[in-house]
């Protein structure tokens, strides 16, 4: 029986994020939307009234709507209607269920939706979309405040060594052919260090020639230290001032965040905080592959390949326990790199 939508509805004067509360809490128990409480049935949204979107992409699943249809076999029961087009099945996924000012919900496709209100209804999506993206920061920093101030300075702590890893790939740039192939070893060849070898290929005459072919020699790891720039200090000093800007406990977290909440910009906060994080994660994992490469067994490798006959490069590795030098035979300066400095792990990310 069509809904009276003459006459105040249910949710009237009921706070929109209230009615969204229930009604996701609905979506989670039941596998029919239209059977929540309040929702208009065969009738349309008046076209003169206000309305807030309470959800976005209101998701059925046909497969179950059908085995729990007191009519299987009609393809109505498998699909949502549409308020503005129906009452013919319309979409199982994408519709969106608005809260009219009167206290009816309905449920509209974008396109119709767009039609019937115009460009009121797109401003009401962008002021959801607004309002969902604040609930996510504000989510996201009371769960995560107390987490901030260890991850400021965790950054700190990694700032500090980028900088003293940062004169070891100053060295290796001024080895440009070295750098270029071990870093071709580690990105195409798997870290695979390669000889040249030649054997001889016979043909159906009995003549040979010889066919020159490469085999895997030495494997090595560590692609950050043969990078041709290295950024990592400067790309951790550009947000540590962000990430500190925070203060050091969770209740000044808070209150910054407030703060921002009051001037309708914590979604951007939220967006600032996130790409600091991940620029950090990424920073750890960079420091990382940066010492696995002068770890000693990585450099024997690569002193082994040099040293090899068939070894092509121009280049020479020597060492005196944990001091190392790199010299290419066009150059009369070897390149120092002092082991000491790649001793101490990378710590792990804060909990």
């Amino acid at each position: 029986m069509p809904t009276d939508v003459s006459q105040l509805g249910e949710w009237y004067g009921v706070p929109a994020g209230h009615v969204r509360q229930r009604f996701e809490a609905h979506l989670k128990s039941s596998p029919f939307p239209e059977d929540f409480s309040g929702v208009a049935h065969s009738a349309k949204p008046p076209k003169d009234r206000g309305f807030t979107i309470l959800y976005k992409d209101v998701t059925v699943l046909p497969a179950m709507r059908q085995r729990l249809s007191i009519d299987p076999d009609s393809p109505t029961d498998c699909f949502l209607s549409c308020n503005l087009c129906g009452p013919a099945p319309q979409f199982k996924n994408c519709g969106y269920a608005i809260l009219c000012d009167n206290g009816h919900i309905y449920f509209v496709g974008s396109i119709c939706a767009a039609k019937h209100y115009e460009g009121r209804f797109e401003d009401a999506r962008r002021i959801f979309h607004r309002e969902q993206d604040e609930r996510r920061a504000q989510e996201y920093f009371f769960e995560h405040a107390s987490r901030i101030p260890g991850v400021a300075a965790d950054a700190k702590l990694l700032f500090e060594i980028a900088e003293r890893y940062a004169p070891a790939h100053k060295q290796l740039k001024r080895l440009p052919t070295f750098r270029k192939a071990l870093r071709h070893a580690i990105v195409e060849n798997g870290g695979w260090l390669q000889i040249e070898t030649m054997e001889q290929v016979k043909l159906a005459d009995g003549s040979a020639f010889p066919r020159a072919s490469w085999e895997n020699f030495e494997r090595i790891t560590g692609e950050t230290a043969v990078r041709s720039e290295y950024h990592l200090h400067d790309q951790l000093r550009d947000n540590i001032k962000l990430l500190n800007g925070f203060g050091s406990s969770e209740t000044e977290v808070l209150e910054g965040v407030l703060a921002t909440q009051e001037s309708g910009k914590l979604p951007e906060l939220l967006s600032a905080v996130l790409r600091a994080t991940q620029i950090v994660d990424a920073a750890r994992d960079d420091l990382r592959k940066f010492r696995a490469f002068f770890q000693q067994d990585n450099l024997e490798s690569i002193q082994r390949w040099l040293r090899h006959r068939e070894s092509k490069l121009q280049c020479r590795a020597e060492n005196s326990g944990r001091v190392w030098w790199f010299r290419a035979f066009s150059s009369d300066e070897p390149r120092r790199f002092d082991m000491s400095v790649f001793d101490a792990p990378i710590p792990k990310a804060p909990e």
